[in-house]
């Protein structure tokens, strides 16, 4: 819709009858409200495109057909055409150049990521955490025997009805003081002695007999307690182990040892318990 439509219906001829169409003119732009309320680019723009319209088509056909006026009436009324044509100018300026902003852009793409930065310098060492509760004592382990002898002799060649080793290690402090265990091997088992033994179908008894630096053993049937000749070959190893009994009487000791449970009739046991090599 025209913002003037009573511009299209003027049909005033003269210079005279252009100005007042342009008075008109003005008139109505300030009614429209320019003045106090201004329209937005939207509405102007049309505003300035009739203006300029009714200028070049009315103006140019009023000027021209009364050149032959005087000269003053000329100059007036050119005047009052360059007046209203500024006038109208500046409100179409003035119109086309205010508006609203417009509505922002979409944000562009992420670009890529950046190398990586050099490495910042080490933090400073925080400090030492309090010391924590010591804790519980365990419990005593049970006294080890340093002074443990472990002897071995080959016996496989014995035979007859005894056979005497000779036991440097055998002492009299040795004999009056110490535990002293005494195993014959037959294969792959330990008989302690003194003992009864049936390592090849003949039950037959070994008594131990022991003096400074030697160690006898005799053997007789277990049936009849007759004298029995040990066949050579029927033991391989005498073995011989000596706890010193560091102090102590060798009774105390030996319970000592029955009462945490160790075997000491086993030589393995033994091995264990006291770690023989």
């Amino acid at each position: 819709m025209l913002l003037f439509p009573m511009v299209p219906t003027l049909t005033f001829k003269g210079l005279g009858s252009f100005l007042s169409e342009i008075d008109l003119l003005t008139y109505h732009l300030f009614r429209n409200g320019y003045r106090k309320n201004p329209p937005k680019k939207t509405t102007l723009q049309p505003l300035a495109f009739q203006s300029f319209i009714i200028f070049a088509f009315h103006g140019s056909s009023y000027i021209c057909p009364h050149m032959n006026h005087k000269k003053s009436n000329k100059m007036k009324n050119l005047k009052n055409v360059l007046k209203y044509t500024v006038m109208v100018l500046f409100v179409a300026i003035a119109a086309s150049c205010s508006g609203e902003d417009g509505v922002d852009g979409m944000d562009g793409a992420q670009g890529p990521a950046g190398p990586a930065g050099p490495q910042g310098p080490a933090g400073m060492d925080g400090t030492n955490g309090t010391d924590g509760q010591d804790g519980q004592d365990g419990q005593d382990g049970q006294d080890g025997n340093a002074n443990v002898q472990n002897l071995t002799f080959d016996i496989s060649a014995a035979s007859g009805t005894l056979h005497t080793e000779v036991v440097p290690e055998l002492t009299e402090s040795v004999l009056q003081n110490d535990l002293i265990y005494a195993f014959v091997q037959a294969g792959t088992l330990y008989y302690p002695i003194p003992n009864t033994v049936n390592p090849d179908g003949t039950k037959f008894r070994i008594r131990t007999f022991m003096q400074v630096g030697s160690f006898q053993m005799r053997f007789n049937l277990a049936s009849d307690e007759s004298a029995y000749s040990l066949p050579a070959g029927t033991f391989q190893e005498l073995r011989i182990v000596i706890v010193e009994a560091s102090g102590r009487s060798a009774y105390d000791v030996e319970q000592e040892l029955l009462n945490n449970g160790i075997d000491i009739t086993s030589y393995k046991a033994l091995q264990e318990h006291f770690n023989l090599k």
